[in-house]
């Protein structure tokens, strides 16, 4: 009986907002990148122009920041990726177009 269901997107989602998903997913992976270079250059520049006696702190401080901001970034852009393998895993082939 299991095997008798067919997944269609007809009645879930309307094309036009397939298509506002799609463009939004697209938007994110696009500007997330650009905006992880801009915070990272704002934060080692900052570190670099600031004078002090704890650059050393400072710097920790910033590759800190730089890794989590990474790890944030690289969570977002693969998780169209990792949602589709999932549902594949579990026998759904049709992903609404996205």
């Amino acid at each position: 009986m299991a095997s008798d269901l067919i997944y269609d997107c007809k009645g879930l989602l309307d094309q036009d907002l397939q298509l506002i998903i799609e463009y939004a997913l697209t938007t994110i992976q696009i500007v997330v990148p650009i905006l992880l270079i801009i915070f990272v250059t704002i934060d080692f520049a900052t570190v670099v122009i600031s004078p002090g006696k704890r650059d050393e702190d400072a710097m920790k401080k910033a590759i800190s920041r730089a890794i989590k901001r990474a790890i944030a970034a690289i969570a977002v852009f693969f998780i169209p990726l990792i949602v589709k393998l999932l549902l594949s895993w579990a026998g759904i082939t049709d992903t609404c177009g996205l």
